[in-house]
């Protein structure tokens, strides 16, 4: 995206041209079913993923153009444009609000009262990493004759992979510098061209802009966090930064899970609403996989003992955010850690590295494997025990058994450390959720 050409006499056309709405007025646009810009502005639990096509002189007015517009409709608008170390974020419309100049923090804010992100990728980006983002998704392209030709590649592309998984595709259309009539004139071609073909495709015009507008921007922030991964793991974790992180949290609004006798079998149950947690996910598992609706049930464990670990009376949950390591004793932890992710353990066993973290640092479990993987040459020379397998391993501890719904299959090793009252004495143990094999993605 960042290597278009610089059309300077285009775009001074589209900023004098007369036609269209006033200067100031907002773009025209047509709602487009679920991909329309009129669509419930409450972030879901992943982007919107814009694909960029050919459009007319630069690129990137025309992706501020669209991410405006909806701002203009939902309210604010986290943009993320990831073209490598190029990668960076903005937000549209962010009604006076303070953005840090950090890539992290800028995540962490934007989180806060984002109503909508979008993840823009280059039209030519693979179709199975667009569909594994699980998002609506818009194409944004002209109306030209190269342009129209670039879309139904792209059309194409998408439904092939689509057809495979066995849906049809719905392809939300933003077309740029034409006029409403013009616009949706060229959505109707391409659907009489999908059916000639017997291509089958939702085709709906999600908006359009007939000539370059002023925006209202917060103005670009590097993320190096997410230009260092690859698109898939890019999306993950845009998508892990919507939901938020959960050490903003309140301890009361944190539920607890009262065991009083495990012999009896009779436990408490939980005090407080569940909340929505993190989706994490292992560096060998796909892009994203939907969370499981809160009425899922979690697979059987493969084993769930572990060795027991004195605990204070009084302690209900872990604490932090880090883990302790006597909960594992099958794995030998590391003297160092990630340092943009402290919280986070390192071990390793004969499989390879493990990453461990407690449900409260749920958001830095990807950081830290997104490090791990950049520097994994480096890991390597230092533990050369990491280097015989090559495998990551991420696990998750949760201080409620049930906060793994919404994570089952996510690729991530769930685990539930639970106090029990043995004696009079109260013991912390190790419950395993979930093994390697029913931890992946369901295919």
């Amino acid at each position: 995206m960042s290597g278009r050409a610089n059309d300077f006499d285009g775009l001074a056309d589209l900023f004098m041209s007369g036609g269209g709405a006033r200067r100031g007025d907002a773009p025209a646009s047509v709602g487009g079913g679920a991909s329309g810009v009129g669509a419930p502005g409450a972030a879901g639990a992943v982007p919107r993923v814009l694909l960029v096509g050919n459009v007319p002189t630069l690129a990137g007015i025309w992706i501020a153009q669209y991410a405006d517009q909806c701002a203009r409709a939902d309210g604010p608008v986290a943009l993320i444009r990831l073209d490598g170390a190029a990668t960076r974020g903005e937000i549209y419309r962010s009604e006076g609000r303070a953005l840090p100049s950090d890539g992290s923090a800028w995540l962490e804010r934007a989180s806060a009262f984002a109503r909508r992100w979008i993840v823009c990728l280059d039209s030519l980006t693979d179709a199975a990493v667009v569909l594994d983002a699980g998002g609506e998704i818009v194409l944004l392209s002209g109306i030209d004759e190269t342009a129209m030709a670039g879309a139904r590649r792209t059309i194409e592309s998408l439904c092939a992979a689509s057809a495979a998984r066995g849906n049809v595709l719905a392809l939300g259309l933003a077309l740029v510098g034409c006029s409403h009539d013009a616009a949706e004139s060229a959505v109707q071609s391409l659907v009489e061209w999908a059916r000639g073909k017997s291509i089958a495709v939702r085709l709906t015009l999600a908006a359009h802009a007939q000539r370059v507008d002023r925006v209202e921007s917060s103005g670009p922030v590097p993320l190096s966090v997410l230009g260092a991964l690859d698109a898939p793991s890019a999306i993950e974790m845009v998508a892990m930064a919507m939901r938020g992180n959960p050490s903003r949290r309140s301890e009361r609004d944190v539920p607890r899970l009262r065991i009083d006798d495990p012999r009896s079998g009779d436990a408490g149950t939980a005090n407080a609403p569940q909340p929505a947690w993190p989706v994490a996910q292992a560096a060998s598992a796909p892009a994203l996989s939907p969370t499981v609706p809160a009425t899922a049930s979690i697979a059987p464990p493969a084993a769930s003992v572990a060795a027991p670990v004195a605990a204070p009376a009084t302690a209900a949950v872990i604490a932090d955010a880090s883990v302790p390591a006597a909960l594992f004793p099958e794995l030998q932890p590391l003297a160092f850690r990630c340092p943009d992710a402290a919280s986070v353990l390192l071990a390793t066993d004969a499989r390879g590295l493990h990453l461990l973290a407690g449900e409260q640092a749920a958001a830095d479990l990807r950081i830290a494997a997104a490090w791990a993987r950049a520097n994994w040459a480096l890991l390597c020379a230092a533990v050369p025990a990491v280097a015989a397998c090559g495998a990551i391993t991420e696990h998750l501890l949760l201080t409620d058994p049930t906060h793994a719904v919404g994570l089952h299959r996510s690729g991530v090793l769930l685990h539930a450390a639970v106090d029990f009252d043995v004696g009079g004495r109260v013991v912390r143990r190790r419950i395993d959720l979930n093994n390697e094999q029913n931890a992946a993605p369901a295919r």
